[in-house]
């Protein structure tokens, strides 16, 4: 089957409609088949496959062997999934009833008990993920199969944070094998456990579990997933049909995968992925507010969506789709003139040298980069790009070691506004470090909107705080990047996305026809 993908993302069936005509006139959509392996071509091993562990660029492989106590279906309502279900007794104490037929991979029981260990753990010095669950007070267990916590104080994302970062691993696996062995063996309840974490063959393999608590799945026999970071190099193994399903299709290829009969989906889902220029706005010349204006007016936004494929548009640090976006912001015009006359202000007449850090192994980003370095120049900004391993990256800027970086954020996984607002931008979240950004209203705003469970309130807090950080400018929003995975077709069940995008929604879904 081909699609045909517009600049919005939409799949669109341009060959294929009469053979679906047929198919349903003789017995309707084709049953599920067992069995089979699916060979992923991916972008990155993690270097942990522990979700307490590694809080970084995540992947495929850190989702198959876990699940959460709740989850997001594709309307963003909150659905079962540990939890069978759970209730609200006040805004600071939520009570949670579990599954009873639920074992981890070694085959202990899921329980009460395995939830408090879990959070116990999340909260510790070890963890990466602390800071999603600081407002926790205590986890009491009030029978087998009934957990109960109370937070310290209203935090009005706490169900959001479950679903993003709440994964339950096996108290007893880690307490056996110690956290740095866990780190490559993890074990937790999801469909598919893991056979081997190959280093050296850059390869990592998963088998079908036999007990997963919901019945009749998982589909395949396992899934093996192979890092090939370079794009072209990935592309080509998949089109060889070494893979059939490929991640992180490269953005120039788009076009050759649609005339070659692939199937391609966007990964955005309902996500708030932004990609944007952040500068360093602790040192100057970026602590200068008409420094980052005389920017704003210097970029052609028009011209870089135009020379970009596959890139929406994006005015601030919400997508338009999300419910915290303030939709009266108004676009920092293109003005040449306008930025010299600011540079002028601002102590800088001639203009200043700067880095550009951004990451490797992005096409579509180091075309970005040569396009902004060449709009700048124009202005008197001299733009270096140095290019870096994303960990690399990401270290430096932990440090303030940078001036200006080009980066990708899907909201922490979260589909709450706060997953973006305050995770990026309060002055006391833990990846402030990605604009050093500090407005004592933006976080007086932010905090407000975590102790009300109102959204309409919630929403009136997250647009007013939006328009404020626009205005502030800490970062150049200039779009989101439409990337997709693309699967052959004897493959099915990878659309749709999860809402929080990147992956299959329903992994144990996933079959392939013999």
């Amino acid at each position: 089957m081909k699609r045909r993908i517009d600049g919005r993302g939409a799949v669109f069936v341009v060959i294929g409609v009469l053979s679906f005509l047929l198919f349903s006139a003789v017995g309707g959509a084709m049953a599920p088949q067992y069995g089979g392996v699916l060979h992923v071509a991916d972008r990155l091993m993690p270097p942990s496959l522990d979700p307490h562990h590694f809080n970084g660029i995540d992947g495929l492989a850190s989702l198959l062997p876990f699940n959460t106590l709740i989850n997001y279906n594709q309307q963003l309502e909150f659905v079962p999934e540990l939890a069978a279900s759970w209730e609200i007794v006040d805004n600071t104490t939520y009570v949670f009833y579990l599954r009873d037929n639920v074992e981890f991979h070694d085959g202990t029981p899921f329980d009460a008990e395995a939830v408090k260990w879990n959070f116990t753990r999340m909260a510790s010095e070890y963890s990466q993920v602390a800071s999603f669950f600081s407002m926790i007070e205590s986890v009491d267990v009030i029978d087998t199969y009934t957990v109960q916590f109370k937070l310290s104080a209203p935090y009005a994302p706490f169900l959001d944070n479950l679903v993003a970062s709440g994964q339950m691993v096996s108290p007893t696996a880690v307490e056996a094998m110690g956290n740095d062995a866990f780190q490559k063996n993890p074990v937790g309840t999801g469909p598919f456990k893991i056979v081997s974490y190959d280093a050296q063959r850059r390869e990592i393999e998963f088998v079908r579990n036999e007990n997963y608590f919901l019945e009749g799945l998982p589909y395949l026999d396992g899934i093996v997933l192979t890092e090939i970071p370079d794009p072209q190099t990935r592309l080509l193994a998949f089109k060889s049909g070494q893979f059939d399903f490929l991640l992180g299709v490269p953005p120039n290829n788009v076009e050759e995968l649609i005339d070659g009969g692939y199937n391609l989906a966007s990964v955005l889902g309902s996500s708030n992925t932004i990609d944007f220029i952040t500068f360093n706005t602790q040192i100057k010349p970026f602590s200068d507010l008409k420094v980052r204006q005389a920017i704003a007016h210097a970029i052609d936004q028009e011209l870089l969506l135009e020379f970009l494929d596959h890139t929406l548009p994006l005015m601030g640090p919400l997508p338009e789709s999300s419910w915290g976006s303030n939709s009266s912001k108004e676009p920092f015009a293109y003005d040449p003139a306008k930025a010299r006359a600011l540079l002028a202000e601002s102590g800088y007449p001639q203009g200043f040298s700067t880095t550009l850090k951004i990451w490797n192994n992005d096409p579509q980003r180091e075309d970005l980069a040569v396009v902004v370095q060449e709009m700048l120049g124009q202005v008197g900004i001299d733009v270096t790009i140095e290019v870096l391993e994303a960990g690399t990256l990401v270290q430096q800027m932990m440090q303030g070691e940078f001036e200006v970086a080009s980066l990708h954020w899907g909201g922490g996984g979260s589909l709450d506004p706060n997953g973006n607002l305050y995770v990026l931008f309060h002055s006391e979240s833990p990846n402030s470090f990605i604009a050093r950004y500090h407005n004592e209203e933006v976080n007086a705003l932010l905090d407000q909107a975590l102790l009300i469970t109102d959204r309409g309130e919630r929403q009136a807090l997250y647009q007013k705080a939006d328009q404020l950080i626009y205005d502030d400018l800490p970062m150049i929003w200039f779009g989101r990047f439409t990337s997709y995975v693309a699967y052959s077709d004897r493959v099915h069940g990878i659309e749709p996305l999860r809402p929080a995008g990147y992956y299959p929604d329903k992994l144990g879904e996933i079959w392939i026809q013999q």
